[in-house]
């Protein structure tokens, strides 16, 4: 999810950016400009939704992971648990 959040926001930049340039360029009306890149700024907040939504189940994957872990006995040291079935 965080992989292709990413991808469609840096790539609907990229479009938008390209957009601006040559609105620039060319001296293109700024509302033209705005809206020619709308589609591109609601593909923006489909990435960064999906780039936030990936973290936060990054989170809850690292917080009940944490949660069920497995007690350290004492005398013993995290690593040496690590190959032991």
């Amino acid at each position: 999810m965080l992989l292709i959040g990413f991808t469609t926001y840096w790539v609907s930049m990229t479009i938008a950016g390209l957009i601006q340039g040559a609105g620039k360029i060319y001296e293109v009306p700024y509302i033209d400009v705005v809206i020619a890149e709308h589609p591109y700024m609601i593909a923006r907040w489909v990435g960064g939704t999906m780039v936030f939504l990936g973290n936060c189940v990054w989170l809850y994957n690292m917080y009940m992971t944490a949660r069920e872990g497995t007690a350290i006995p004492a005398g013993r040291l995290p690593h040496e648990l690590a190959y032991e079935r």
